[in-house]
Protein backbone atom coordinates (compact mmCIF):
# COMPACT_ATOMS: atom_id res chain seq x y z
CA UNK A 1 0.00 0.00 0.00
CA UNK A 2 1.32 3.64 -0.65
CA UNK A 3 0.43 6.51 1.14
CA UNK A 4 0.70 10.38 0.21
CA UNK A 5 1.93 12.66 2.53
CA UNK A 6 0.16 15.53 3.50
CA UNK A 7 1.31 18.65 1.25
CA UNK A 8 1.12 15.89 -1.60
CA UNK A 9 4.47 16.26 -2.43
CA UNK A 10 5.67 12.73 -0.90
CA UNK A 11 4.50 8.98 -1.27
CA UNK A 12 5.56 6.70 0.74
CA UNK A 13 4.99 2.62 0.20
CA UNK A 14 6.66 -0.52 0.66
CA UNK A 15 8.79 -2.30 -1.63
CA UNK A 16 10.75 -5.70 -1.17
CA UNK A 17 14.52 -5.28 -0.90
CA UNK A 18 16.91 -8.42 -0.44
CA UNK A 19 13.38 -10.60 0.56
CA UNK A 20 12.55 -8.10 3.41
CA UNK A 21 9.73 -5.47 3.09
CA UNK A 22 11.06 -2.23 3.86
CA UNK A 23 9.59 1.03 3.50
CA UNK A 24 10.96 4.09 0.90
CA UNK A 25 9.23 7.30 0.39
CA UNK A 26 9.69 9.27 -2.98
CA UNK A 27 8.76 12.86 -4.26
CA UNK A 28 5.59 12.78 -5.70
CA UNK A 29 4.44 12.48 -8.24
CA UNK A 30 8.10 12.76 -10.57
CA UNK A 31 10.58 11.23 -8.18
CA UNK A 32 13.29 9.45 -9.78
CA UNK A 33 15.03 8.46 -6.06
CA UNK A 34 13.90 6.34 -3.03
CA UNK A 35 14.69 6.92 0.33
CA UNK A 36 13.91 4.09 2.80
CA UNK A 37 12.77 4.93 5.92
CA UNK A 38 12.67 1.78 7.69
CA UNK A 39 15.61 -0.57 9.11
CA UNK A 40 14.49 -3.43 9.55
CA UNK A 41 11.69 -3.76 7.89
CA UNK A 42 8.21 -2.09 7.49
CA UNK A 43 4.67 -2.44 5.84
CA UNK A 44 1.63 -0.30 5.82
CA UNK A 45 2.59 3.30 5.95
CA UNK A 46 0.64 5.97 6.94
CA UNK A 47 1.68 10.02 7.50
CA UNK A 48 0.42 11.67 10.60
CA UNK A 49 -1.16 14.40 10.44
CA UNK A 50 1.39 17.58 10.01
CA UNK A 51 4.06 15.09 7.66
CA UNK A 52 6.64 15.19 10.49
CA UNK A 53 6.45 11.59 10.68
CA UNK A 54 5.71 8.33 8.83
CA UNK A 55 3.93 5.21 11.01
CA UNK A 56 4.47 1.98 9.53
CA UNK A 57 4.18 -1.76 10.86
CA UNK A 58 6.92 -4.27 11.87
CA UNK A 59 5.99 -7.44 12.87
CA UNK A 60 3.68 -6.89 16.13
CA UNK A 61 5.10 -3.41 16.13
CA UNK A 62 3.92 -0.03 15.26
CA UNK A 63 7.25 2.30 14.70
CA UNK A 64 7.59 5.82 14.21
CA UNK A 65 10.03 8.06 11.90
CA UNK A 66 10.13 11.37 12.04
CA UNK A 67 10.77 12.74 8.41
CA UNK A 68 11.96 16.44 7.31
CA UNK A 69 13.50 17.92 3.74
CA UNK A 70 16.78 19.10 3.57
CA UNK A 71 17.92 20.80 0.68
CA UNK A 72 15.68 18.93 -1.70
CA UNK A 73 16.53 15.54 -0.02
CA UNK A 74 14.41 13.75 2.28
CA UNK A 75 15.63 12.98 5.56
CA UNK A 76 14.58 10.21 8.14
CA UNK A 77 15.45 9.80 11.55
CA UNK A 78 16.10 6.43 12.75
CA UNK A 79 12.36 4.70 13.58
CA UNK A 80 11.25 4.39 17.21
CA UNK A 81 8.96 1.88 18.65
CA UNK A 82 5.55 2.95 19.62
CA UNK A 83 4.22 -0.27 21.07
CA UNK A 84 3.84 -3.57 20.19
CA UNK A 85 1.03 -6.03 20.91
CA UNK A 86 -1.05 -9.07 19.22
CA UNK A 87 -2.92 -7.02 16.78
CA UNK A 88 -4.73 -8.35 13.64
CA UNK A 89 -2.79 -8.92 10.42
CA UNK A 90 -5.03 -8.84 7.99
CA UNK A 91 -4.20 -7.57 3.85
CA UNK A 92 -4.83 -3.33 4.64
CA UNK A 93 -6.85 -3.42 6.83
CA UNK A 94 -4.96 -4.23 10.13
CA UNK A 95 -4.89 -0.54 11.55
CA UNK A 96 -6.35 2.39 10.53
CA UNK A 97 -4.80 6.14 10.90
CA UNK A 98 -7.31 9.41 10.66
CA UNK A 99 -4.56 12.41 9.78
CA UNK A 100 -7.71 14.58 10.62
CA UNK A 101 -8.69 13.46 13.96
CA UNK A 102 -5.16 11.91 15.03
CA UNK A 103 -6.73 8.67 15.93
CA UNK A 104 -5.78 5.25 15.51
CA UNK A 105 -7.70 2.21 15.37
CA UNK A 106 -5.84 -1.61 16.14
CA UNK A 107 -8.17 -4.75 16.46
CA UNK A 108 -6.14 -6.93 19.04
CA UNK A 109 -6.16 -10.42 18.44
CA UNK A 110 -7.83 -12.32 20.99
CA UNK A 111 -9.68 -15.47 21.05
CA UNK A 112 -11.05 -14.46 17.65
CA UNK A 113 -14.51 -14.34 19.20
CA UNK A 114 -15.72 -10.80 18.49
CA UNK A 115 -18.39 -9.08 20.69
CA UNK A 116 -20.89 -7.24 18.25
CA UNK A 117 -22.15 -4.97 21.78
CA UNK A 118 -18.46 -3.89 23.54
CA UNK A 119 -15.73 -2.56 22.57
CA UNK A 120 -12.92 -0.56 23.95
CA UNK A 121 -11.65 3.39 22.95
CA UNK A 122 -8.77 4.70 23.83
CA UNK A 123 -8.34 8.46 23.84
CA UNK A 124 -5.29 10.48 23.36
CA UNK A 125 -3.18 7.80 22.96
CA UNK A 126 -0.18 9.65 21.70
CA UNK A 127 0.06 11.50 25.33
CA UNK A 128 0.29 7.34 26.66
CA UNK A 129 2.99 6.56 23.98
CA UNK A 130 4.94 9.78 24.94
CA UNK A 131 4.92 8.75 28.65
CA UNK A 132 6.45 4.97 27.67
CA UNK A 133 8.78 5.59 24.92
CA UNK A 134 12.35 8.03 24.90
CA UNK A 135 13.70 9.60 21.88
CA UNK A 136 17.30 8.02 21.03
Amino acid sequence: TAAVSPDSRWIAFARDLAGRSEILVRRFPDGDRDYRVSVDGGLTPVWSRDGRDLFFRRADAVLAARVRVEGGDLVAERPRELFRGAYVLQDRHEWSYDPTTDELIMIVEGDREISRDRFVVVSDWRAGVAETTTEP
